[in-house]
């Protein structure tokens, strides 16, 4: 597996939201895949990044073994910055 790709942060509502627009490539296939992102402050100081996607993994010619498997995959990964705790 292989994932390329560009955080986009944007103001909306004057919130900062971002979110990190790439592709996959898994099994020889390349998929676009974005991914929500949230950014986690202590008071200035941006502390992690957290993100989350989902995808069918059908599309990168991965079995669901006769449909007895769910082919959605959820991912969630979290980089914290700093000397903060791992959750």
């Amino acid at each position: 597996m292989h994932y390329i790709g560009d955080c986009k942060p944007e103001i909306r509502n004057g919130r900062l939201h971002s979110r990190l627009v790439g592709e996959l490539t898994m099994h020889g296939q390349t998929h676009p895949l974005p991914f929500n992102t949230r950014m986690i402050f202590k008071g200035d100081t941006l502390t992690a990044i957290a993100s989350t996607a989902s995808f069918d993994e059908r599309q990168w010619g991965v079995s669901t073994m006769l449909g007895s498997v769910d082919p959605i995959v959820r991912t969630e990964t979290v980089i914290t910055l700093g000397n903060e705790p791992r959750r």
